[in-house]
């Protein structure tokens, strides 16, 4: 059974007493809890349910008086760990501070109990022994001691063997390239185009 249509149409035609009290309870209003309205939960369709704290708030007429429907209801509810509080429709109209009250009491309840259990979660074991990791896994080493003691990555043939080697640096900080060797400083080993000097265009006539 799909109850999802039908509790749509329940939240389109609702009645009186359900627009008053879902509108105290709709956008956190009550106590910063967020509840739903005509909420399916199984094959039965609830008026109002906060989740967090698994309280369902159920706006009754004359005809759940004693209802054996209702019974049963609340049972199969009971055992999904729900809490099902009822109110005549007067009661919701007439006295809502005290409907609240004793919404108000059950969400304490609900509130301690999950504090009490969180609390009682034992936290995360400490780590394991280094024995106990597994066999030659060593400890980490220290920040100050990772950088040492590593190989250098190989050279690519990418990359080539430029980018291994650092240039040597000028004084403003900018990589220079290293000087080609000559054989005589000062003279140059290519003869010459067009000018030059005297002897040596008489070399290059030669």
């Amino acid at each position: 059974m799909n109850a999802a249509p039908f509790a749509k149409a329940l939240r389109r035609n609702q009645t009186n007493t359900e627009v008053a009290l879902w509108h105290q309870l709709r956008a956190h209003r009550l106590a910063e809890t967020k509840w739903k309205r005509q909420q399916p939960i199984g094959n039965y369709i609830v008026d109002f349910v906060c989740l967090e704290a698994r309280l369902i708030v159920e706006a009754d007429g004359g005809q759940h008086y004693d209802s054996p429907a209702d019974q049963t209801r609340d049972a199969w509810l009971a055992a999904q760990r729900f809490v099902v509080l009822r109110f005549w429709n007067n009661d919701i109209l007439q006295n809502m501070e005290d409907v609240f009250n004793r919404i108000l009491e059950h969400l304490a309840i609900a509130n301690t109990a999950t504090l009490c259990f969180a609390s009682s979660v034992p936290l995360s074991p400490t780590p394991l022994p280094s024995r106990e990791r597994g066999l030659n896994q060593p400890l980490p080493l220290p920040s100050s001691e990772r950088g040492l003691n590593q190989p250098l990555p190989p050279p690519s043939r990418e990359k080539g063997l430029a980018q291994l080697l650092p240039l040597p640096s000028s004084p403003t900080g900018l990589a220079q390239p290293l000087p080609l060797p000559c054989r005589n400083r000062g003279v140059s080993s290519l003869p010459a185009r067009g000018g030059g000097t005297e002897g040596e265009g008489k070399r290059e006539r030669k």
